[in-house]
């Protein structure tokens, strides 16, 4: 079970994102291809289709196991799943956001969702004001703001890279909050804020300033997409 906390709602240059990157218009049917369990699959999208893009975290891909589940449930309930590919390589998240603006303008419907995990729960978010989805889903998200470059641990900044960490400090958390308007469901686990409350943290104040918004705190799990609960958990909101 997870606890859920209804949050009530509350100029930085953060977002180097611009309503510009609105340059991609998308045809009545788009041709994608995505990895899954290994195999090239090639999809074509309707633009009067439910369309649920999913974001990676950080050096995954949605073809990996983790995410499987995921794909599956989607599909079984009537979504164009749609995954994202994300470049982590010699990339930032400042990128990253940029290249999934473009993706997102060339298979978007009239009726989206996203859903990102961690990096890709940060991604989502820092796009949202030009994706607009009708609902969005940020699991797990990493504290990988301006508000959060000063307490990052070390061992952190050299997982991430210098490169990555000064990225950072180009976008706040807190100005992103209180400028969304979007439904937004915000997720994560009671272990993986003891392991690290930076990203407990992150998602209660996001929740907070955010408008809108729902939190769940998954009983008993770690930073882990595909671990029990938090597939149970997950799986009850997607379907409302």
């Amino acid at each position: 079970m997870s606890t859920v906390r209804r949050c009530p709602s509350t100029k930085t240059s953060g977002m180097l994102l611009s309503k510009a990157s609105r340059t991609m218009s998308s045809t009545s049917r788009n041709e994608s291809f995505y990895q899954v369990s290994g195999r090239k699959t090639a999809h074509f999208f309707n633009t009067m289709s439910k369309n649920f893009f999913l974001i990676p975290g950080f050096r995954t891909q949605i073809s990996d196991n983790m995410y499987i589940w995921l794909f599956d449930f989607l599909k079984k309930n009537n979504y164009k799943v749609i995954a994202v590919p994300v470049e982590w390589s010699r990339s930032t998240i400042t990128q990253n956001a940029k290249d999934f603006i473009e993706y997102f303008e060339k298979y978007k419907s009239t009726e989206n969702y996203i859903l990102g995990f961690s990096y890709g729960a940060v991604i989502a978010l820092i796009t949202a004001e030009i994706t607009s989805p009708k609902k969005m889903y940020l699991c797990s998200l990493s504290p990988d703001f301006s508000e959060d470059s000063q307490s990052m641990p070390l061992d952190m900044k050299k997982y991430i890279g210098k490169k990555r960490f000064l990225d950072t400090k180009t976008r706040s958390a807190e100005f992103l909050a209180k400028q969304l308007n979007i439904e937004t469901a915000i997720f994560y686990g009671e272990k993986e804020a003891l392991d690290y409350p930076p990203l407990k943290t992150r998602a209660e104040i996001t929740a907070k300033l955010a408008k809108n918004t729902k939190l769940h705190i998954v009983k008993n799990s770690p930073h882990k997409i595909d671990f029990p609960e938090y597939i149970n958990v997950l799986k009850k909101e997607l379907i409302k």
